[in-house]
């Protein structure tokens, strides 16, 4: 469990299901939802996880909450924000190595991708999005961090018909919440002398 952790690279690699609740100033959070993910179900159905909020909401918390559950579970996963992700596949596509690079992660059992669409892909990644994401779609579980609704990530790729099919095929199997806070937990929790 120690080395499926370290692996996982979580962003909050303390984060724990117990600790995530609804607080003065943060509303909307499906606790319920959170809960039922814990169980891991959703893993074996390979059903995808869409947490949508403003910076600050507890996102990334939230997702590396649900890794950290996921390694307890004997589970392989993989944090990594999409910047990271594209420089990742980018980097393995000019070395000739991205057949390599697209099955590693395809093999990861839950991929969770931090800030998604937080910038506009440019052509190239959103090809190599829809190729990543047909590949993990219905045999792994991604979740998915991000400020903006579904909606909107079609408007931030110029590949129309491309935008369609990773749009579709994210959110047809996907469990949503959304993550609504007066103040920024980072703010909330922490304090300045």
């Amino acid at each position: 469990m120690h080395r499926l952790r370290r692996q996982a690279g979580l962003a909050q690699p303390a984060a724990d299901i117990a600790d995530i609740k609804v607080m003065p100033g943060r509303s909307s959070m499906d606790t319920e939802l959170i809960a039922r993910l814990a169980i891991g179900s959703y893993l074996i159905r390979h059903h995808d996880v869409i947490l949508q909020g403003p910076t600050g909401a507890g996102k990334t918390y939230v997702a590396s909450a649900l890794g950290n559950k996921a390694c307890q579970q004997h589970r392989r996963v993989l944090y990594l924000p999409a910047d990271e992700l594209f420089d990742r596949i980018t980097i393995a596509e000019r070395a000739g190595d991205k057949k390599r690079c697209l099955d590693t992660l395809v093999k990861v059992e839950l991929l969770i991708i931090d800030d998604w669409f937080l910038t506009t892909p440019t052509r190239p990644q959103v090809q190599q999005l829809h190729t990543l994401i047909d590949r993990r779609h219905k045999t792994a579980s991604t979740i998915y961090c991000t400020q903006l609704a579904p909606g909107q990530w079609h408007d931030r790729m110029d590949e129309k018909i491309l935008a369609d099919a990773i749009v579709d095929r994210i959110t047809t199997n996907a469990h949503a919440t959304v993550l609504h806070c007066d103040d920024s937990m980072r703010r909330h929790f922490t304090q300045i002398d």
